[in-house]
């Protein structure tokens, strides 16, 4: 016979634990503030992603918003910046970044990559 069949409860004690262990969410070591969370929406023009950015916008991080519709992807991208002024999130830099793109293109995707390496959130006191 097993290990298992002879103990029981110590079967029932690894399956309890197993069982906690997966579906327990991984932690943070440390929570980071706000203000220097850096987010990247994907689909930021309307809907879910709308919604997301302005809640990320209004507590003061940094947002960079992608999106295939460049009109309705400006707006959004002035909702934030109007949501974080409003919340005095904002502080010496242009927390919002809109980069027209799609996320199925590879170079849409590359290209964005390269505008968030090359810090394209600017300083408001250089503008």
């Amino acid at each position: 016979t097993t290990l298992f069949r002879r103990h029981p409860l110590l079967t029932l004690a690894l399956a309890a634990l197993s069982v906690r262990m997966f579906f327990s969410s991984p932690r943070r070591s440390r929570k980071l503030p706000h203000t220097d969370e850096r987010v990247v929406v994907i689909g930021a023009s309307g809907g879910m992603g709308r919604v997301i950015a302005l809640k990320y916008a209004s507590t003061g991080a940094r947002v960079c918003l992608v999106a295939r519709r460049e009109i309705e992807l400006a707006s959004v991208a002035e909702e934030c910046r109007v949501e974080a002024k409003k919340n005095k999130a904002i502080t010496d830099y242009d927390p919002i970044l809109h980069v027209k793109g799609d996320f199925t293109v590879v170079e849409d995707m590359v290209n964005l990559r390269t505008k968030l390496q090359e810090g394209a959130y600017h300083s408001t006191e250089s503008s």
